[in-house]
């Protein structure tokens, strides 16, 4: 019964202690503004089919066939173009996207088809950052910005 009263009130020191932190991390000093509350993170959607319409602003001819669709084992798969791609693509914590390991098949390609390919992969795989805007994904990286439609 003391263990149980001791264990208790540990508990509830530590959560006052927690709750005063919280506070002191969230109140602006002096002469500071207040921060705006963290927006809700979206939730990303698992086994649609995204098409890619616009790479860097510029639209993807609709022969290209460049598509993105990640399973709910967050297996990222689809066409870049020429090859088919797939990988293992996480939606984490401030809608990013980690992918790694893109594995091709081994088409014979043109040029401008391989190169266009590159781009692609490369946006996806470097650091993503993700947004749903009116129902279409938008993929922001460094290296590019990706826009895509939601797949029928």
């Amino acid at each position: 019964m003391i263990r149980r009263a001791a264990a208790a009130a540990c508990l509830l020191l530590l959560a006052g202690s927690a709750d005063a932190a919280t506070r002191r991390q969230h109140q602006p000093q002096p002469g500071e503004k207040p921060q705006a509350a963290p927006a809700w993170e979206k939730t990303f959607p698992t086994g649609v089919t995204f098409v890619l319409r616009e790479m860097n602003g510029k639209p993807v001819a609709r022969t290209s066939d460049a598509t993105l669709l990640i399973d709910s084992a967050y297996r990222g798969h689809g066409a870049a173009g020429c090859n088919n791609w797939t990988a293992t693509v996480w939606p984490v914590r401030g809608q990013r996207l980690v992918a790694g390991g893109f594995s091709l098949t081994r088409k014979t390609c043109p040029g401008g088809a391989v190169a266009f390919q590159n781009a692609y992969l490369s946006v996806l795989g470097a650091g993503a950052t993700w947004d749903l805007v009116n129902d279409d994904l938008v993929v922001k990286s460094p290296r590019g910005v990706l826009k895509f439609q939601r797949g029928l």
